[in-house]
């Protein structure tokens, strides 16, 4: 237990450059408070450090009002790989993170296989997310995929959050490939927000971005006055983004100005939208006004046929 400062499962913020294996471990029923910070796992190291995180367990961990995380690198170089580790019951008062990279200089990699449950934060402004990669920069390939991702989100006390299933990257690697993953049951009850509950949101990069036989579920509510959610969110035009097999299923209700939405871009011109994309599966409820199979941050398509007419895609 704890009032303040950070607490570290394992922490390494070394200069290695040989190949880090930390598997089979297990953490729990840690308990912070104030504005204490834990780490699960900690992994500070190099580019030329690769790390190999597995069949690790974290359960049972309640933090303050900082950051939560399971599992978080800052660095590592392109062959590390984060994969079967189980990450359930974290809750905190701050942002919470089941697996997040935080560095800019992180490399690409692996996360999969991971088992992500009961992430909550009862943060007004939190951001909870099952995988965040907001880190992930310049480098080799980045690989998530066979990750199941279920029971993300606010309490009551969250009112303008963020939450995510997927989110990531937000700075450049050449080729993103998210495939096979499944992302379920994201909650905010009394988010006052009009896009700030998403399965897979994708951030602007001149990335290259393959979204492949994903399964996402949502049916959220909320008692805000606002309140919309989206099944796959793209940021801006800059991405090249094929989307093709994925099953996108979004039955939320939506409040106020908000909207419940299968796939939304952020902009009218489906610039970065491959002609490659197919074979997906969108519904968005009973189609309506505020219930939309894709919205470009200014048109809502209700049904198929609009949606490839009206959109061009």
């Amino acid at each position: 237990t704890g009032s303040s400062g950070t607490v570290y499962g394992y922490y390494n913020a070394a200069s290695p450059t040989n190949t880090l294996t930390f598997s089979g471990n297990t953490f729990s029923n840690c308990t912070l408070a104030g504005s204490s910070v834990f780490y699960g796992t900690f992994l500070g190291t190099n580019t030329g450090h690769t790390q190999l995180v597995n069949n690790n367990t974290f359960t049972n961990i309640t933090g303050g009002s900082g950051a939560t995380y399971g599992i978080y690198s800052s660095w590592g170089g392109s062959s590390s790989a984060y994969t079967n580790n189980t990450v359930t019951n974290l809750t905190g008062s701050g942002s919470v993170y089941g697996i997040a990279s935080g560095g800019t200089n992180s490399q690409g990699g692996t996360y999969s296989g991971n088992t992500i449950r009961n992430i909550t934060s009862s943060g007004a402004s939190a951001t909870v997310a099952g995988i965040s990669l907001a880190g992930s920069s310049s480098g080799a390939t980045l690989n998530i995929f066979n990750n199941k991702i279920a029971d993300i989100g606010g309490t009551s006390a969250m009112t303008n959050g963020l939450v995510f299933g997927i989110y990531g990257p937000s700075n450049a690697v050449p080729n993103v490939n998210m495939y096979n993953n499944i992302i379920g049951n994201l909650t905010a009850p009394a988010m006052n927000a009009g896009n700030n509950v998403l399965g897979i949101s994708i951030p602007s990069n001149s990335n290259t971005i393959n979204l492949y036989n994903n399964t996402i579920y949502l049916n959220a509510s909320s008692t805000g006055a606002n309140f919309g959610t989206t099944g796959i969110n793209l940021e801006g035009t800059s991405n090249t983004t094929t989307l093709r097999n994925n099953i996108v299923v979004n039955k939320s209700t939506p409040n106020g100005t908000g909207l419940t939405v299968a796939l939304r871009r952020s902009a009218v011109p489906v610039t970065g939208y491959s002609a490659n994309s197919n074979n997906n599966l969108y519904y968005a409820g009973t189609p309506g006004a505020s219930r939309v199979l894709y919205y470009d941050g200014t048109n809502g398509y209700q049904t198929l046929a609009a949606f490839q007419g009206g959109a061009g895609i």
